[in-house]
């Protein structure tokens, strides 16, 4: 396992286990290299799409690269939505934003909403985490216009100008169904728990599903910057 760099800026909306398995093998391995670094948080700058955006375009300038994000969204009926990416969000019109390095390490994914832990127990690790990787089925990852886009072709997480609506569609960048937390008889045996079952992408071929609406309790971007 690998232990992510955090510094004073811990996510509130995802167990510490989590982090320990985006660490330990989903992100990109230089990416792993860097310390997150809190850019966006509705209980601290409230629900504003313009703060938002502001925030990381500032980032962005001042870094005077792109900078890979991860950013959750805490729902009412889906769990937790998040999604990696190498670069921050900004402002893309009705188009989306044009491929960079890295598009092919971003991935989304749905985890049960658990409250964060300040400690990390023997061998302990989230395990109901499911992931879609970038399918290479298209280049629709990031649009900002009246809203967030993540994923194209339906996305797998929309969310709405006011910050408080959302939902998550069979998705081809992604290859992935309506993004919802997995029950308790698709988990795996509590043996079979660790690095190797709960960092395995998920690789379902969507489905003709209807989207899933669902309303957004919070929402945290966060970008990885160089330690």
């Amino acid at each position: 396992l690998s232990w992510p760099r955090l510094g004073s800026e811990v996510p509130s909306l995802v167990s510490l286990a989590l982090l320990v398995d985006l660490w330990s093998g989903l992100l990109p391995p230089l990416t792993r290299l860097r310390r997150l670094r809190r850019v966006f948080s509705c209980s601290q700058d409230g629900y504003s799409l313009a703060t938002l955006v502001q925030r990381c375009e500032d980032l962005t300038a001042d870094v005077g690269s792109n900078v890979p994000m991860l950013f959750l969204v805490a729902t009412d009926c889906c769990g937790v939505l998040g999604g990696y990416a190498p670069l921050l969000w900004s402002f893309t019109g009705a188009s989306f934003a044009p491929r960079v390095a890295g598009f092919e390490d971003s991935f989304v994914f749905v985890a049960p909403r658990e409250p964060p832990q300040k400690e990390l127990g023997p061998m302990q690790t989230l395990g109901s985490m499911q992931v879609f990787p970038w399918s290479g089925r298209n280049e629709l990852l990031l649009q900002l216009c009246n809203g967030l886009l993540f994923g194209g072709d339906l996305p797998a997480i929309s969310i709405d100008d006011e910050l408080n609506h959302g939902a998550s569609s069979v998705c081809e960048t992604f290859g992935s169904p309506p993004l919802t937390p997995p029950s308790a008889e698709s988990l795996p045996h509590e043996g079979l728990r660790g690095a190797a079952a709960s960092l395995s992408p998920s690789r379902r071929e969507p489905s003709a599903q209807s989207p899933v609406n669902f309303k957004v309790s919070a929402i945290e971007v966060f970008a990885f910057v160089e330690v």
